[in-house]
């Protein structure tokens, strides 16, 4: 995994980008809550529900302030769910209600659930922004998917206007106005291809 010497803006450490587990729930949240207003935040139970079914295609970016190999401080995390649609939709923002019934956990084949990676979070702690971590966490995000997740073709994410340009920076395609109404839309339609993204 990633791993790198950091020092920018007055913070230094090394940082690391690994898989989350639902174990790290408690630090996504408060990333999570950190980051974003109210109404953009996921819940604790579909955070949950994001890592513990989805492993696999979450990534946290951790820091070591003191070199000591302490990577425990999580500063910026991506969270998503495997979807069959190409965009980010209402559906793949929900929780399913039985999701923690043993017989509708994970009952599809994989070929039935998609290879749409749907990015419902990609925060950086407040106190790390403004130091191009969002990017260099999105590109190993992209690189990790390459990589090590055979079923993905693309990532799909809702962007506000103000950061389309950052995602587009990133290689993202800008596809519009979104019919997603999350936390009272105004969204736009962003996706990436795994295959040939940098």
């Amino acid at each position: 995994m990633y791993s790198e010497t950091f020092a920018r803006g007055g913070v230094s450490g090394v940082l690391q980008v690994r898989p989350l587990t639902v174990s790290d729930l408690d630090a996504c949240i408060k990333v999570e809550h950190a980051a974003f207003p109210p109404s953009e935040r996921f819940s604790p139970e579909a955070g949950k529900y994001r890592l513990q079914e989805f492993p696999e295609i979450c990534l946290g970016l951790f820091i070591d302030a003191t070199n000591t190999g302490d990577f425990t401080k999580l500063i910026g995390h991506v969270i998503a769910t495997r979807e069959t649609q190409d965009r980010v939709t209402e559906e793949s923002m929900a929780v399913p209600n039985d999701w923690t019934s043993d017989q509708n956990r994970k009952t599809s084949s994989d070929s039935d659930r998609g290879s749409t990676v749907a990015v419902h979070s990609l925060a950086i702690d407040p106190e790390f922004q403004g130091k191009r971590l969002g990017p260099v966490l999105m590109r190993e995000y992209t690189r990790y998917l390459r990589d090590h997740v055979e079923y993905a073709r693309r990532i799909a994410i809702l962007a506000h206007g103000p950061l389309v340009r950052f995602y587009e920076k990133l290689g993202f395609e800008n596809h519009g106005k979104s019919a997603c109404q999350f936390a009272d839309g105004g969204w736009y339609d962003m996706t990436l291809p795994i295959w040939g993204a940098g």
